[in-house]
Order: C-alpha cells, then sequence, then structure tokens
C-alpha cells in the first residue's frame, strides 16, 4: 500500500474492493455516503462525514501501466503534468491522459483536481506537481531537523555551505545533495530549480550573500533566521532591499508556536514554507526564532 486515501477508516474496504478489480480486470467505482444511514459507512460508523466517491483502476500492461510510468518520468524531471484519468468514456477505447507544460490547454489546466467534461467524456484532471524544492543556506546543528523534517515531507532538500566542518554527510544522509560552495558560486541551474529557501548560517557576512544569490531564484517563500533587528544587520552588508527578492523575506522565520529549540524551529519554519508553497498563508510570524 503507498498513501491514503481517507484517515485510513475506509482502507480496509477500498481494499477488499481493490482485490475484485485485481482479479477481473475491470475498474469500479465505489462511493461511501456518511449521511445516508442505509451505506454501510454509516452503519458501520466509519469516516468523517460527507461523500465520497472512488474510482479503482488497474495498473497493468493491458492498461499502458495508466501512464503512470511516463508520470514518474516527468516527475523525476521535476516537471509539472496534468494527469486526466476517464470516468465515464464514451468510446471504450479511451485511455488516460498526461499533459505537460508544452501541451496542456484549458480547461485541463486546473489548479486543483476537477471533473472535467468533453466531448469524449467525463475525465478526473489532477495536477501533478514535483516535490517541492529546498535549499538551506547553513549545515550547522540546527539544520539537521529542517533538513530532516523535511525530507519526511516528501521534498526535496539541497544543503549549501563551503565551511569544512559544517554540512557533513554523516549528519544530513536524508538531503538530496550537498553543496560544497559559496552563495555566490552556486549555479543558475540550482537557483532556478528552487520553491523555497532558508537562510541559517548564522553568519551575517554568509547569509548576505545567500540573499544576494536568492534575488536569481524563483523562490516563493524566503526564510531568514534571526531577530528583525538582524534581518536589517544582515540586508544592510547585502546592500538589498527586501523588494528585490522574489518572494516576501520571512523573518523572523516560522510561525509562533511557541518552541525554541531546533526542532520546534524547524517545524514552525516548515509549517510557513509549506502555507507560503500552497498558498493558504495567513498567519503572523513568530518573534522567537
Amino acid at each position: 500500500q503507498l498513501g491514503l486515501l481517507s484517515g485510513g477508516c475506509l482502507e480496509a474496504d477500498i481494499m477488499r474492493h481493490a482485490r475484485t478489480v485485481m482479479a477481473d480486470g475491470q475498474s469500479k467505482s465505489i462511493t461511501y455516503d456518511m449521511q445516508d444511514e442505509d451505506d454501510i459507512a454509516w452503519q458501520l460508523g466509519i469516516g468523517c462525514g460527507g461523500r465520497v466517491k472512488i474510482q479503482l483502476d488497474l495498473i497493468h500492461r493491458s492498461s499502458a501501466y495508466l501512464q503512470l510510468d511516463k508520470l514518474h518520468q516527468h516527475l523525476e524531471a521535476q516537471q509539472r503534468a496534468w494527469f486526466a484519468l476517464p470516468l465515464e468514456p464514451r468510446q471504450a477505447t479511451v485511455g488516460p491522459r498526461l499533459y505537460t507544460q508544452a501541451d496542456v490547454s484549458p480547461p485541463f489546466r486546473v489548479d486543483k483536481t476537477r471533473q472535467i467534461d468533453d466531448e469524449q467524456g467525463a475525465w478526473l484532471v489532477t495536477p501533478i506537481k514535483p516535490p517541492p524544492h529546498l535549499l538551506v543556506f547553513g549545515g550547522g546543528l540546527d539544520a539537521r531537523p529542517m533538513a530532516s523534517i523535511a525530507n519526511e515531507l516528501g521534498w526535496r532538500v539541497t544543503l549549501v555551505d563551503h565551511r569544512c566542518a559544517y554540512a557533513r554527510a554523516a549528519h544530513f544522509s536524508s538531503v538530496s545533495q550537498i553543496l560544497r560552495t559559496k552563495a555566490a558560486q552556486l549555479s543558475a541551474e540550482i537557483l532556478t530549480s528552487i520553491d523555497a529557501a532558508v537562510v541559517m548560517n548564522h553568519n551575517i557576512e554568509m547569509d548576505a550573500q545567500a540573499l544576494r544569490a536568492l534575488v536569481h531564484s524563483n523562490a516563493t517563500y524566503i526564510a531568514l533566521l534571526g531577530p528583525r533587528h538582524r534581518c536589517r544587520q544582515v540586508l544592510e552588508a547585502a546592500a538589498l532591499g527586501e523588494q528585490r527578492l522574489p518572494a516576501k523575506l520571512a523573518s523572523p522565520a516560522g510561525f509562533n508556536i511557541g518552541g525554541e529549540l531546533p526542532e520546534s524551529i524547524a517545524l514552525a519554519t516548515l509549517a510557513e514554507c509549506h502555507a507560503a508553497l500552497e498558498g493558504a498563508i495567513n498567519n503572523k510570524m513568530s518573534s522567537l526564532v
């Protein structure tokens, strides 16, 4: 089993239905209505209310693996895609569609999963994004939980620190790569591939270099650890105005969750980062980190 369709309350029954799909090779649609007293979900007291409709399809050579192998290739290449699964095809030969940035067009270019109807039938269209790419400047002790929690979220993490005593591979086994370079020497390929950055060198000049480098990035979220007065010092050392950064500078970094230890700071910062990446940011930043 990979992932969840509910919080865990429906999975056992879904697996029972999935076995029938695997046995006869026929797609199957199942519905759980937690508001209907005659529905099995209501009778068993499972679910969290509402109505859930789930389609089960066989992943097999005969179904061209639902093009999931091609979708995986796009994700490995850090490319966005849109996966369209036929719900009620008007022709038996209609199969899943996979669109890329180059060929997707309205109405299939959606931001969230939607049902779309066209001349060939009804489609469940899901936007597929590569895992967020987080760039962490600084390989100190407090960067360890930052990297490990981001990895638990499924994010891709790149760590940057040229100092020989920092960012040791044994302490950062979860990161995708460790770059032994100064921020000013980062390639355009790295900077344009990131979604977010956390600056935590604990060195004003190194932090200033990091912010200068991030001017050329595509980051949606940029955080600088430390109090606001230190942020002003770093910006002054960088000879940089905040407006030149591609995203609003989160400094102090993170939501105010009342924590002071590295694990709490990492949690607060990554929670704020997650909200920014999902367009859901609406809380104040902490005055603690």
